[in-house]
């Protein structure tokens, strides 16, 4: 009787326990695995782009929905010299819509340690209609010139297709860049 009671009570714990995990587990999980398709003739790692739930706000005094697109990161850290890093993604969106208007937002850090003094960090996106965003940083000798921020610009594609973005930094003799996929079905 004793051990029939303690079954049950296992039991109910991990019947409990496995509606509890099921609970923890995002609903969209399974639309955020990246997939890989061919991009320009080359098999390319892609995560898909979720289209719902996304502002409303004027560009070019028209009322749209603008959809954030993850463009990567740049970083410039003088830490033991002067290193550049630059990280694009590629995104998949499963239908093309058009009038949406994407986002490609990426996060910036310069990084001073006053190891490489003088000069001029620059960081650079640009998008796949030719639009560019950048910002330039001028060291300025002993004094923090420790930068964090955004660059951003918008594009409407016209169709479906692929379509790319570039993200570059460089200081002194230092750069380095990353190309972006966007890709429409």
């Amino acid at each position: 009787m004793k051990r029939n009671k303690i079954f049950r009570t296992c039991a109910v714990a991990v019947i409990g326990l496995l509606l509890v995990c099921m609970a923890a587990v995002p609903v969209g999980a399974e639309n955020d695995l990246p997939h890989v398709m061919p991009v320009d003739g080359n098999l390319t790692r892609v995560t898909p782009v979720d289209v719902g739930l996304t502002p409303i706000v004027s560009v070019d005094g028209n009322l749209t929905r603008v959809i954030p697109v993850d463009g990567g990161s740049l970083v410039i850290d003088e830490g033991g010299g002067v290193d550049c890093t630059a990280d694009a993604g590629s995104w998949f969106v499963e239908n093309h819509t058009p009038g949406l208007v994407y986002r490609f937002i990426v996060e910036c850090e310069y990084v001073d340690t006053n190891s490489a003094i003088g000069g001029t960090a620059e960081f650079r996106l640009e998008g796949p209609d030719g639009t560019v965003d950048a910002w330039t940083i001028d060291d300025t000798l002993l004094l923090n010139d420790n930068w964090k921020g955004t660059l951003s610009v918008d594009f409407m594609p016209e169709g479906p297709g692929a379509y790319h973005w570039e993200t570059a930094c460089n200081k002194g003799g230092e750069s380095t860049s990353s190309r972006g996929d966007l890709v429409f079905r």
